[in-house]
């Protein structure tokens, strides 16, 4: 029997990952540290403002740790803040 991409994939542990109430959090990327532990940054953006013209106005990058890759990821920090709600605009100024 051929091994297809869908034969490959494992199931997903009920609670790994990282989430926060009343946020989106997307684009998370993950990096094992000298400690042994797993450090995600991520963007994230209150729900209530909405998706996209919230993460281009509200978004800001976190950072949360985890003991293995899969997680659960826990909120350390926030590493950069947003731009309070100023969208920036093209080069040709619209």
């Amino acid at each position: 029997m051929a091994m297809t991409f869908r034969s490959r994939l494992l199931p997903m542990p009920k609670d790994g990952g990282f989430r926060m109430d009343g946020y989106y959090i997307w684009c998370g990327s993950v990096v094992k540290a000298e400690d042994g532990r797993y450090h995600m940054f991520a963007s994230r953006w209150p729900v209530e403002t909405g998706f996209p013209d919230g993460y281009r106005t509200h978004s800001e990058i976190v950072r949360a740790i985890a003991e293995k890759p899969e997680g659960p990821y826990t909120f350390v920090e926030v590493v950069l803040r947003g731009r309070g709600g100023r969208a920036l605009g093209r080069a040709d100024g619209s």
